[in-house]
């Protein structure tokens, strides 16, 4: 079935197997395949007889995160030519202003910003209350911000500012195009990089993207095992916990209420007492329902947090060893006389800036990890200790009830 679409973009054919449409021109689209941007292709027909109501440049949508999630637009490249990172390596400038418009930020955009926006998890931590969902969210949304604002590039971009600081609608509606339209996007944010000129081995390079690749899914897999746990800890805590001592609670004041039934025999003090103590645990049940939102809530939300840090890693290294791969190749086709020395040399000095931009996330993501759980392991131990002072208080006042019986 074909699709109608409209062209983004002028492309000029250079062979005879592509087509030349113009900006906003009227597309039919017979066939596709990959949208991701890579290697994609159409087979397209512009097709003047369309009519076509309304335009691209009036979408309303204020939505930033659908930059990656929104990309459907056709393209006329050929399988010969390169897009992303791999045209970067390979020196293929001319094509990166126009690769960043058609991804719209897809690819390199992970590997710089990691999708840190704020996981929608179609139900809340506690499962039942609106207000609760909407808390976590403003917590979440605090942890994504001082993970933004900390970053050292992310943090000094004009759009993100922008983002921030524009408080007129219209000014951040324009704001919000400009960033769009802004070309040193994607993989031509690498010809923004100024690299160290100290010598640099790639293999180095290489093995310690390995080790940092097995890091990133063993940590990816123990913080989703945590998650687990600690979800689990939650549903008990306001559900299985509170019953339980709710039970506990009742059957002591059942205690109690019997002892009542001989009053020759009653003593107040002790029925009193009894009495007591069952409300006390009824009261306990209640204070382990209201405890995940002292520290098992925030522990989830720093989890969910590295959860999408992490989860795009695999990506981003695939880019670097795909680098690294080019690498290899050049410099066999120069050995073999059929890629110039220089040429190689270039895309060796490409694949050194692709490479110190990774270990300079890789760097700035480990220290923050230490500092992020440093911060989290210490808020939850603190807030258990204060909960269990808390409940060893309650359980103190009441012993004291029995003492001068």
């Amino acid at each position: 079935m074909a699709l109608k679409a409209r062209a983004l973009y002028n492309f000029q054919s250079e062979n005879k197997e592509e087509i030349s449409i113009q900006e906003n021109e009227e597309l039919v689209i017979f066939s596709e395949n990959s949208l991701d941007g890579h290697d994609s292709s159409y087979t397209a027909a512009p097709n003047p007889s369309i009519s076509y109501q309304g335009s691209f440049e009036d979408d309303d949508d204020d939505d930033w995160d659908d930059w990656d999630d929104a990309c459907t637009h056709p393209t006329a490249y050929s399988h010969h030519q390169h897009t992303g990172v791999e045209a970067f390596i390979l020196g293929d400038v001319p094509l990166m202003s126009k690769i960043a418009e058609q991804t719209k930020f897809k690819g390199i955009k992970s590997y710089i910003s990691y999708k840190l926006t704020p996981s929608n998890i179609n139900s809340p931590a506690t499962g039942r209350f609106e207000e609760d969902f909407i808390e976590k969210r403003k917590r979440r949304l605090i942890l994504w911000m001082d993970h933004m604002t900390s970053h050292p590039v992310l943090s000094q971009y004009e759009g993100f500012q922008h983002f921030l600081c524009c408080r007129d609608e219209k000014q951040w509606k324009l704001g919000k195009r400009r960033a769009e339209k802004d070309e040193m996007v994607g993989a031509s944010f690498l010809l923004t990089i100024q690299i160290p000129t100290e010598h640099q081995d790639l293999q180095d390079v290489e093995d310690r993207v390995d080790t940092f690749k097995a890091f990133s899914k063993k940590m990816e897999d123990s913080v989703l095992q945590l998650t687990n746990v600690a979800s689990e800890l939650v549903r008990k805590h306001v559900g299985g916990f509170r019953k339980e001592f709710q039970k506990l609670g009742n059957a002591f004041q059942a205690i109690s209420h019997s002892f009542y039934m001989d009053p020759p025999y009653s003593s107040d003090a002790l029925n009193n007492a009894i009495s007591h103590t069952g409300k006390t645990y009824e009261t306990v049940g209640e204070m382990f329902a209201e405890q995940p939102n002292n520290d098992l809530f925030l522990m989830l939300d720093t989890l969910s947090l590295y959860q999408g840090l992490l989860s795009n890693f695999p990506d981003i290294i695939h880019l670097q060893k795909g680098a690294f791969a080019k690498v290899k190749e050049s410099q066999r086709m120069s050995d073999e006389g059929r890629m110039d020395q220089e040429e190689a040399d270039g895309i060796r000095k490409r694949c050194r800036v692709v490479g110190f931009a990774l270990q300079a996330e890789m760097n700035h993501f480990h220290e923050r990890r230490v500092a992020d759980f440093k911060r989290m392991m210490q808020s939850y131990l603190k807030q258990q200790i204060i909960f269990y002072q808390r409940v060893s208080q309650q359980l103190e006042k009441t012993l004291r009830m029995y003492d001068n019986l």
